[in-house]
């Protein structure tokens, strides 16, 4: 779900994983504004965590308490931008690909499961804003 702000501004407040590679691309696409699930343990390689993100696991993992996302102002290349982190955990909706044995069992889409649990840190809604 995206919530509108102003006319170039989003907050992201919920996303289903399934969708959001596809959403990200038409976004990005259209605003230069890049959108991912970065995480640890991705199944799409475009989720691959860069350095940055890692980092952003990193801190999400170990943030405590209320208001875990932040966000920082860095380089990608020659271009700054505006990095924004939301960490995403693991709901009872996400369990059946997210959670049963990690030893072997299999989601319907035939991927190893996770072996998480409601609570877990899944990851991250990474949001990447050019700035001019």
């Amino acid at each position: 779900m995206v919530k509108y702000v102003s006319e170039k501004i989003f907050i992201f407040v919920r996303f289903d994983g399934a969708k959001t590679v596809e959403t990200g691309s038409i976004f990005q696409i259209k605003t230069g504004i890049i959108i991912k699930q970065p995480a640890n343990y991705y199944r799409n390689p475009c989720n691959r965590p860069d350095e940055t993100e890692k980092k952003a696991l990193t801190r999400l993992a170990a943030a405590t308490g209320e208001n875990r996302d932040f966000g920082e102002i860095s380089m990608i290349g020659k271009q700054k931008v505006y990095r924004y982190f939301r960490p995403v955990y693991i709901s009872t909706g996400c369990l059946g690909c997210h959670g049963g044995d990690k030893q072997g069992e299999t989601d319907v889409l035939g991927f190893r499961k996770d072996g998480l649990k409601s609570g877990d840190l899944r990851g991250a809604i990474s949001v990447t804003v050019p700035i001019k």
